[in-house]
């Protein structure tokens, strides 16, 4: 350590907390200065690297917990090697001094941006929330959970690139990542909030020991808010009302506050904001996938000259509130019409009127079809896309590489697609929406059996054209087809079938003779994973030449299970089954299954039950219960062999749930069958409307079964609903039923018909008046707590 006033005065630089001066360093700036330490700019002698160094103040180093806590964060850092991270090259102790020398970014945090500025457009909010997702999921593999995610940790440097930095309240998940001499005594105290309380998960603020990577999506979507509108998603007096608000209000909407906000962003962000962890996205990559998709498409807009029309309702982002409106120039107003004028006018428009009026009954009614014997041409079935030309002369199936794990391939009919598993979607599309009931809701027809699935290969018959609208004397010859008649269109109609065999082999043959040696020099399963991220890559690429795709995808496939890389073998799925007719939910399984059936060693079973788990969850929430059923099987079976399995408890817990929710599905299959046979069924008619509005959500098809199932209960206030009332005091009284009913019930049942009832409430506040509105405002506020209560 040189002492102050010795050496090069050029090289002196500033002295450092207490007056120390560093061998190595030379310290330039005062960045930051708190009770904990301070931070300087600093240049190191002979690299001349321009560097922050943090020290500890002598009042934390007092203190073991900051002791602690600081050396902590030196050793988490040295973990993690990422673009959007900030890098640490040494932490050391010099005399009586700690200090942690770091990566010195030049830029600003995004607190004080969002300060300076305000709120950011969408696409460059995307982006920067983008890379902070970049590097917590970099961060998440290595086991560290940052727990303090928000603006003001996120640093924008001169390159527009997003660092990640304040990782002291990490969190270690990992076992062994970082020695054993922190298992000894932990640094969260049961009970102590850690973290920023504008930007803290629910779980977080009530045990910090609880959060993990889901609670640092949770900080992110809250980030991304104050990104978009300038400020956190809710505010509240002192740190009590904040966590309070994060546990029991509702998640705000972002297209109410920024009408330029797509639908699918606010989705993602009202899921990454869900107040039960389990609701949220399993994964950072999740995001990462989520929002991808959504930048791309706000880059297109921004690159678009055009400018967006205002949509009705939306409010307009700042930038556009700041903009002078550019009104088009007003035409020169016609001169005034003189009263002889108008007159003349008047005679000639009758006469015109009274012409064609004769002509019409010497002649008839326009027929709507042209004239002559010409006939518009019919409407050409809409094409599936034809399998490129042979690429190669047929051969035998090659074997790319020993290797590489061959995939399994069954085999099919090109032209068919399997139908998928039954799910909750299909089944509902099918089910009857309107039943005989009394009372005054009109009695419709018997409900008709559930229609046969569309067989896989047709391509629906597009709508006829329309005919011309007729005069009101004569009645139309055809009536418009209703909505549910009107064939549509879906995703999957647009996917390919998947290739012939001939066609997977000449495209083998091809990818063989391309990429043979590259394939054949990936011995290592990191170079596995990585060629096989650059095939992923490239398959995305290829619209044209369906066989070549998906013989790439398949080898992915291979490559992915003998790296035992699940997450880039599972993205390959994602990728097939967007382009192909295929049953991604039974393909993950399969696929799963596969690798921890190959799995060598416990981390690698331990991986395969993990994201079997995980995929349990998604299939859960998507109603794919007999997929999640089966994903929760792997995920027992190989975590028993991958133990200890911290997760088993969890795989447990959803199993039970799952095993329930399957049994009431196929329960209300059987209520759909009956009512198939007879709609004036009361107690299939009940089974199926407290699924479907209860359990589901759906009150618009469950509503009318329910008010034909003779319940005493539910039937006359399904019945009064259905007559949509709009008076105040009506819309409370149906409120007040269902807060009545919720009351009674308990779970999740509860909570669904508390949300109805607020429903209805949320209705009548704004037209009643007086104690009625007052009543309406608690009993609204009541129903929105507790159905945030129930789990």
């Amino acid at each position: 350590m040189t002492p102050p006033g010795t050496g090069d005065a050029n090289d002196q630089g500033l002295p450092g907390p207490g007056g120390v001066f560093l061998d190595q360093y030379v310290l330039l700036e005062l960045l930051s200065d708190s009770r904990r330490g301070a931070i300087y700019k600093a240049k190191h002698r002979t690299m001349g690297r321009t560097v922050a160094i943090k020290f500890l103040s002598d009042e934390a180093a007092r203190s073991k917990q900051f002791t602690e806590r600081f050396h902590r964060a030196s050793k988490i850092l040295a973990l993690l090697e990422h673009p959007n991270l900030v890098r640490a090259h040494e932490a050391t102790c010099q005399g009586t001094t700690n200090y942690l020398v770091l990566e010195y970014v030049d830029g600003q945090d995004l607190h004080k941006l969002i300060k300076t500025e305000g709120e950011m457009p969408v696409e460059r909010a995307l982006r920067y929330v983008m890379q902070a997702a970049a590097g917590l999921a970099y961060a998440h593999d290595q086991g560290v959970v940052h727990r303090n995610i928000k603006p003001g940790k996120l640093v924008l440097d001169k390159k527009d690139t997003i660092k990640i930095v304040g990782f002291g309240l990490a969190q270690i998940d990992k076992e062994g990542a970082i020695g054993q001499e922190d298992d000894a005594e932990s640094l969260t105290i049961q009970g102590q909030v850690l973290g920023s309380y504008e930007y803290m998960a629910p779980e977080q603020a009530a045990n910090a020991k609880k959060a993990d990577q889901r609670s640092d999506i949770y900080s992110l979507g809250c980030t991304l808010h104050a990104l978009l509108t300038g400020r956190p998603p809710y505010e509240g007096k002192g740190p009590t009302m904040q966590i309070v608000a994060h546990s029991s209000q509702p998640i705000p909407s972002l297209r109410k506050l920024r009408g330029d906000v797509p639908e699918p962003l606010d989705r993602v962000f009202a899921k990454m904001l869900a107040k039960q962890p389990d609701d949220r996205f399993a994964a950072m990559s999740d995001v990462i996938r989520e929002i991808e998709p959504l930048l791309s498409l706000a880059t297109s807009a921004k690159a678009t000259p055009a400018a967006k029309a205002a949509v009705p309702g939306e409010s307009p982002t700042k930038s556009q509130r700041s903009q002078p409106s550019k009104a088009a120039p007003t035409p020169p107003p016609a001169p005034a019409a003189s009263p002889q004028s108008k007159l003349l006018v008047g005679l000639a428009g009758g006469a015109v009127v009274a012409l064609a009026l004769f002509l019409l009954i010497v002649f008839g009614l326009p027929s709507g079809e042209p004239e002559g014997d010409a006939k518009p041409p019919a409407a050409k079935p809409r094409e599936v896309a034809q399998v490129a030309p042979p690429l190669a002369k047929p051969t035998d199936p090659p074997k790319l590489t020993p290797s590489v794990t061959p995939p399994v391939r069954e085999k099919q009919d090109p032209r068919a697609r399997p139908s998928g598993p039954r799910t909750l979607e299909n089944v509902l599309a099918s089910a009857p929406t309107t039943v005989p009931s009394t009372g005054p809701v009109q009695e419709p027809p018997a409900a008709k059996p559930p229609a046969e699935p569309t067989p896989p290969t047709s391509v629906p018959t597009p709508p006829p054209t329309p005919e011309p609208a007729t005069p009101p004397e004569e009645p139309a010859s055809q009536p418009e087809p209703s909505e549910q008649e009107k064939p549509t269109v879906t995703a999957a109609d647009a996917r390919h079938a998947v290739p012939s065999e001939k066609a997977q082999q000449r495209a083998s043959q091809l990818l063989k003779e391309t990429f043979e040696e590259e394939i054949a020099k990936a011995i290592t399963p990191t170079a596995k994973s990585d060629i096989g991220k650059q095939l992923l890559a490239m398959a995305a690429d290829i619209n044209d030449d369906p066989a070549s795709r998906y013989v790439i995808l398949d080898t992915v496939l291979g490559l992915a299970m003998d790296a035992g890389d699940l997450p880039v073998g599972l993205d390959s799925i994602d990728a097939m089954a967007g382009f192909f007719a295929i049953d991604a939910w039974s393909k993950k399984v399969e696929w799963i299954a596969a690798c921890a059936d190959v799995a060598k060693n416990a981390e690698q079973r331990r991986l395969a039950a993990t994201k079997a788990f995980e995929l349990a969850k998604e299939a859960d929430a998507a109603s794919q219960f007999e997929i999640a059923e089966k994903l929760c099987k792997l995920a027992a079976t190989e975590g028993k062999k991958a133990a200890p399995f911290p997760l088993m408890k969890q795989v447990r817990l959803l199993d039970a749930d799952v095993t329930k929710r399957l049994a009431a599905f196929k329960d209300y299959e059987k209520a759909l069958q009956k009512l198939a046979a007879n709609a004036a069924d009361h107690q299939a008619n009940l089974a199926a409307g407290r699924y479907e509005c209860f359990v589901v959500g759906n009150w618009t098809a469950g509503l009318a079964k329910l008010a034909a199932s003779g319940d005493a209960d539910l039937d006359p206030l399904a019945t009064k609903e259905l007559a949509a009332p709009s008076v105040p005091e009506q819309q409370i009284e149906v409120a007040d039923g269902w807060h009545v009913l919720a009351e009674k019930e308990s779970g999740s049942t509860a909570a669904s018909l508390h949300r109805h009832a607020a429903d209805w409430y949320e209705k009548a506040v704004p037209n009643a008046t007086g104690l009625l509105k007052a009543k309406a405002e608690r009993r609204l506020d009541e129903s929105r707590a507790a159905a945030a209560a129930t789990p």
